[in-house]
């Protein structure tokens, strides 16, 4: 019977926002374009099971998309792509690999440097790489937190000072935590109100705090009844060395799109080009023929 028990696929949705669309309200229609590894038959399932973790960054010219590419039988990477013109999109392929496993490739810039935030739960560490040649390498430049599981971690700077937003995985618990540091590669102290919360509605973070017309936003995955259930979008009213308040905004999933209609858990936008761009990941199952193959695959696999 396990045979018949559908699987998932985690895909990306990117959105180009119209003049006058709403950041929020994009989601309620089909992305302009889609990148998942959905294919009638898929057979090297040791390869690409999933895209997720979806970061823009621009440089260049070019509009970057960072993303993590999930695989059945090795450490899941971090993949990249890029496009001048939002139609033809480059595959970069793998751009940093680890013994380990590797998500949520924030990368930003700071006065003139490149850099990478990757989720390194693993490592039991956050852990900062610079680009020594962009895209394509990334040497280790800081770790900024050590000695818990830390996922989904994000800097955010704001009136003088760095914040990094990061979750303490506790398997069945997560607790929301903020660190205050004047560099961004400083060592970090918890802010006197961290942690936040342990709510599983909105403890781990879904993609990098953001501003947008003036406000500042904190995408937070929802995995109260499954991982990936819902992402929602929380306004920060307040935040300070001293004080963090936020308060709901909305939910970011509309299930009766084709690419997401499982859930999602990512949210992460910028500018390119004067046009406003969203990217998001959903999950939908797997056709037929490739559930039942991959359970055949896993199998044999672990005969082995």
């Amino acid at each position: 019977m396990t045979l018949y028990k559908p699987q998932d696929l985690w895909n990306i949705a990117l959105f180009v926002l119209s003049d006058g669309e709403s950041l929020f309200d994009c989601v309620s229609r089909e992305p302009d374009k889609r990148f998942t590894p959905q294919d009638l038959v898929r057979t090297r399932y040791h390869q690409i099971t999933g895209y997720a973790d979806p970061f823009l960054f621009v440089h260049d010219g070019w509009l970057y998309l960072f993303y993590e590419e999930e695989r059945l039988e090795a450490k899941a990477p971090i993949c990249a792509k890029r496009t001048k013109d939002l139609r033809r999109w480059e595959n970069l392929g793998v751009v940093l690999q680890e013994q380990h496993h590797l998500s949520y490739p924030n990368v930003f810039e700071h006065d003139g440097s490149i850099y990478m935030l990757p989720e390194t739960r693993e490592c039991d560490a956050v852990v900062l790489y610079k680009a020594v040649d962009f895209p394509r390498r990334w040497e280790k430049c800081k770790v900024l937190l050590e000695g818990d599981k830390f996922v989904d971690s994000c800097v955010h700077f704001h009136e003088g000072k760095w914040y990094l937003f990061t979750t303490v995985w506790y398997g069945e618990k997560n607790g929301l935590r903020i660190f205050a540091s004047d560099n961004l590669t400083d060592d970090y102290v918890e802010h006197p109100m961290s942690p936040i919360t342990d709510d599983e509605a909105f403890s781990r973070c879904g993609g990098a705090v953001f501003a947008y017309d003036g406000k500042r936003y904190r995408p937070a995955q929802d995995c109260t009844n499954y991982y990936g259930e819902d992402l929602r979008i929380f306004e920060i009213n307040r935040l300070s060395a001293t004080e963090y308040e936020e308060r709901l905004v909305r939910s970011m999933i509309d299930k009766k799109q084709v690419w997401n209609p499982l859930g999602g858990h990512h949210f992460n936008t910028t500018v390119f080009q004067g046009k406003r761009i969203v990217v998001m990941d959903g999950i939908v199952n797997d056709n037929w023929l490739n559930n039942r193959t991959r359970k055949l695959f896993n199998y044999f696999h672990s005969r082995k």
